[in-house]
């Protein structure tokens, strides 16, 4: 009967999607992803806390600071994830022939989507902020308003005071409005298409490591153009999910050691100039998320790509979440001299309590603005069955 309660509940909050059409493992990954997000933003908050210096062993590969700053990549495993699900739709058209995706229709669902669960959460903790800090409501309000037109990065260069993390937000806005068109440059022409991706993704990888300085002057260093070459690992293994899913669906131990393996080397290769090695890395890992066995396992067991699913809103609400709650009983958690078992401890209380809270917000915001029954036909009608997958 436990069991049966439990499947009923994840079946009532897993995102609204057409089962046949649903792939477990891209979930899976948004766990993953978001769980490293979270690691990373958790240390940064009881690092805080304590007047501690988060990257102060940042260089040392046996501290504790070397390993944790560096799950930030969970935000790279993102952009690889949204290249993959936008692109499908539109590679089913060019390599199949489907119905051709409407832009007008594509954009509408894309911004829809997205803009008003991160609209809410974004007037909801600049408020919050304003008032926490006893600033001008008006005064501030210019971060407000840049934030919600997906430009703070831009003006400021700096992140949104209120919540920092959706700058990366405003990198995948930028990369849904050239997606269809890197798409169509790309796989309109099928003898040119390896040459034409890997030229695009060669050629930011290049001019991102000759000109940092002068693209960090520019406010263009959390910008798509930095963050293009994951983009476009999405697209290859959306070519090969579709071209080849007889290779991803043969799964192997050997691919579980293989992903340990370019896990590892994301570690350590992302801080990096040259950011082909950690590029090649991830795009390896996502293959192996299929191919592997035991991570594959976990990776689509039902609990976590339900999680998955909700991670959009998890993401928008837990970093402000973490300092909210530290507010009320963060200093009762301080109970060891050991930094790491403190910040375990934090784990345990902060994250059960940001799923919560995110829970609600997704079934109350966010899911409703996942696909209501009229847009399904919709898309069902127009050829659009396979933007049911996107995040």
């Amino acid at each position: 009967m436990q069991n049966k309660g439990k499947q009923s509940i994840l079946e009532k909050i897993k995102r609204p999607v057409d089962p046949k059409l649903f792939i477990k493992e891209i979930d899976g990954l948004r766990f993953l992803a978001i769980l490293t997000v979270f690691m990373l933003h958790l240390n940064n908050y009881v690092s805080r806390s304590v007047g501690r210096n988060f990257n102060a062993g940042i260089s040392d590969f046996f501290s504790w600071d070397w390993f944790i700053n560096r799950f930030g990549f969970g935000v790279e495993i993102f952009f690889a994830i949204s290249g993959f699900v936008i692109s499908l739709p539109f590679l089913r058209h060019y390599m199949y022939h489907e119905k051709k995706t409407e832009l007008k229709v594509y954009y509408r669902r894309r911004f829809s989507r997205i803009g008003w669960p991160f609209l809410l959460s974004c007037v909801i903790f600049y408020t919050l902020y304003v008032v926490a800090n006893r600033l001008s409501l008006a005064g501030e309000s210019p971060h407000l308003f840049s934030a919600v037109a997906y430009v703070h990065t831009l003006i400021y260069g700096a992140w949104a005071p209120f919540n920092p993390v959706t700058w990366s937000l405003e990198a995948e806005v930028q990369f849904y409005l050239i997606a269809p068109f890197l798409i169509g440059f790309i796989f309109s022409n099928h003898s040119l298409m390896l040459v034409k991706l890997l030229g695009l993704a060669a050629a930011a990888i290049v001019v991102r490591a000759l000109f940092l300085d002068d693209i960090a002057r520019l406010h263009l260093d959390r910008t798509v153009f930095v963050f293009l070459p994951l983009f476009l690992s999405g697209f290859l293994l959306a070519f090969i999910y579709l071209r080849h899913n007889d290779f991803l669906l043969r799964k192997s131990y050997v691919w579980d050691a293989v992903a340990a393996a370019v896990f590892f080397g994301m570690l350590w290769t992302t801080y990096a100039p040259n950011r082909t090695a950690f590029t090649v890395c991830c795009f390896v890992f996502l293959v192996a998320v299929f191919k592997s066995r035991l991570l594959n396992r976990m990776l689509t067991h039902k609990a976590v790509y339900v999680l998955g699913g909700m991670s959009y809103s998890f993401y928008l609400l837990h970093y402000p979440m973490f300092y909210l709650f530290g507010k009320v009983f963060g200093q009762h958690l301080m109970w060891s001299e050991s930094y790491v078992a403190n910040y375990f401890t934090h784990a345990l209380v902060f994250f059960p309590l940001t799923i919560l809270v995110a829970s609600v917000f997704y079934w109350v915001v966010e899911r409703p603005c996942i696909a209501r029954k009229r847009n399904v036909r919709l898309r069902a009608a127009n050829g659009f069955a396979g933007e049911l997958n996107v995040n």
